[in-house]
């Protein structure tokens, strides 16, 4: 089972905000500044919430999160590369006449950081089962969706990720509408 937490958030911070604005609004040095002070705010919400949940004992917590760090910093790679990739698929879409090997090589990039993504998430999830008991494994597998959901909701409201009507953006309107569900005490 992935623990996905920490590769959603960084891959929503790096890509996310990126894809609704221009490329130099989206790479001022302010605006990552901003991705940085959120990132660090995120990072200490999900250790509390996380430290709350499954109640864990400071041993414990001295070594979870450092693997959280860990696979952080990897998946924070892998969204900027994302990012870059989606916004080079966006442009070679809205070309006069498509370049189907360019399309073809940027879908293969596609595929190949999905498939990483996908490796960190399970890698991370067998490190941090080696730290927790099984109950708290499985309350943190129900825990981390909430927290997702909680990481894009902030991340978009923070960098105000809104429709030009005022309105939410589909992934603020999305997160907002969703359920939360309790875990189990």
């Amino acid at each position: 089972m992935a623990v996905r937490t920490s590769g959603l958030f960084a891959f929503l911070l790096v890509t996310g905000v990126a894809q609704a604005e221009p490329r130099s609004e989206r790479d001022s040095p302010e605006r990552d500044k901003m991705r940085g002070e959120i990132f660090d705010q995120l990072r200490t919400y999900r250790m509390w919430k996380i430290t709350e949940e499954l109640k864990l004992d400071q041993a414990t917590a001295a070594r979870l999160f450092p693997i959280f760090a860990r696979y952080d910093e990897q998946s924070m790679d892998v969204g900027r590369q994302w990012g870059e990739t989606y916004r080079d698929l966006k442009l070679a879409l809205e070309a006069q006449k498509p370049d189907n090997a360019r399309l073809e090589t940027l879908m293969d990039r596609f595929v190949a950081l999905r498939a990483r993504r996908g490796t960190l998430e399970v890698d991370r999830s067998v490190a941090v089962r080696k730290v927790l008991t099984p109950v708290q494994s499985a309350k943190l597998i129900m825990l981390l969706p909430r927290i997702d959901d909680s990481f894009r909701h902030r991340i978009h409201e923070a960098l105000g990720d809104k429709k030009q009507d005022g309105k939410d953006s589909k992934d603020v309107k999305d997160v907002k509408d969703r359920h939360r569900h309790e875990l189990p005490r």
